[in-house]
């Protein structure tokens, strides 16, 4: 069993509540560009960006102004992040346990730097990370694994020694196909059996991870 040297962080949905705020705002966006919304659009874009999320777009409206649309609905959200960015459950505890154990830190975000940037530093979280993998950074966002294999790279580590932390079900299977340690911290979709299959662990919440990680290491040293 590999050891964990090293943690890949997700961002929205899993640090950060704001998978629902793109959720919120999709409907809306739809209606701007005459569209009628489409209950799947929302979870179909879950760890996405750039040029696949124009080409999810299209599979639900054809001839739409994907690119458009989705600029339309990051404005709208990174609006109401200005008036703060709200944690998830457990995170301040698991970054604090994990800063105390000398276990280095990487963010792997489909979303552009500068925005990871942004949220991290209104959080009041960025000194816990040395380093970042945005979207812009690679060709092929989730579920491709270029992201994590990057972000485990800036982290100068071996994949199978990092423990990816995601909540979307395309994060799962990029951090599978990495080769990392996956662990599922589920945000809005609740995992299948499929998803459950391709990940080490699931936790309700990123406290719980903290005993995930305790009783892989205790199973370890028997």
């Amino acid at each position: 069993m590999n050891r964990i040297r090293g943690v890949i962080f997700d961002m929205d949905g899993l640090m950060f509540d704001t998978e629902r705020m793109f959720t919120d705002a999709w409907p809306g966006v739809c209606a701007q560009f005459g569209l009628e919304y489409q209950p799947q659009l929302a979870a179909s874009l879950r760890g996405s960006n750039g040029a696949k999320s124009v080409e999810i777009i299209h599979r639900f409206y054809p001839e739409a102004d994907g690119a458009a649309m989705i600029a339309a609905c990051y404005n709208q959200v990174q609006g109401r992040l200005l008036q703060g960015v709200p944690k998830k459950k457990g995170l301040d505890e698991l970054l604090a346990y994990l800063k105390g154990r000398g276990l280095p830190m990487a963010i792997g975000s489909s979303t552009k730097s500068p925005l990871v940037k942004r949220n991290l530093n209104m959080a009041g979280v960025a000194g816990y990370f040395s380093q970042i993998a945005a979207g812009e950074m690679v060709t092929r966002c989730k579920p491709s694994p270029e992201l994590f294999l990057l972000a485990a790279k800036l982290l100068d580590l071996p994949p199978q020694n990092c423990l990816v932390l995601e909540d979307s079900f395309n994060g799962v299977r990029a951090g599978r196909a990495a080769g990392c340690i996956t662990v599922m911290v589920p945000d809005l979709s609740a995992p299948t059996q499929e998803i459950l299959a391709l990940c080490d662990g699931c936790c309700e919440d990123l406290k719980q991870v903290i005993g995930w990680i305790e009783q892989r290491e205790r199973t370890q040293t028997r």
